[in-house]
This record gives structure tokens, C-alpha cells and sequence, in this order.
């Protein structure tokens, strides 16, 4: 699920590359600093991505928008 949101709703690439990159830094950062720490570090990575870029890292431009009712 946070895979899917850090890459963006609507693009299955995106979904695949956000779930690479949240495995890298988990497995990173569970080496670094201990393995009881990688939820902490993918919710953490999580809600910064959600603070500065809602509609996912992966998104493009003219894919940004869902809503339909402009």
C-alpha cells in the first residue's frame, strides 16, 4: 500500500519503482541502524513523500489530475 501511494495512484510503473525504492531504504536503513526500525523508516519516508508531493513521486504531469468534473 505505501508502495502504490509513494508512486502514484494511477501508474503501475510508478507502483513497481516505489516499491523498489521503499525496499531500498528499508534494507539500507535496517542495516544502518537496526531492523526493528524499518516500519518506522517506510512510514517516516511515507508521510514526508504525502507532505511534499501528495500525488506520488512517479506521477507525470498530465496525470496529475483524477477528477473529472472541470
Amino acid at each position: 500500500m505505501i508502495a502504490l501511494a509513494l508512486g502514484g495512484m494511477g501508474s503501475v510503473t510508478g507502483a513497481f519503482l516505489g516499491g523498489i525504492l521503499l525496499g531500498v531504504l528499508e534494507s539500507v536503513g535496517s542495516f544502518v541502524i537496526s531492523g526493528g526500525w524499518a516500519d518506522a523508516i517506510s512510514y517516516g519516508v511515507f508521510l514526508i513523500v504525502l507532505m511534499f508531493k501528495p500525488e506520488g513521486l512517479f506521477v507525470r504531469v498530465g496525470e496529475k489530475s483524477v477528477n473529472h468534473e472541470g
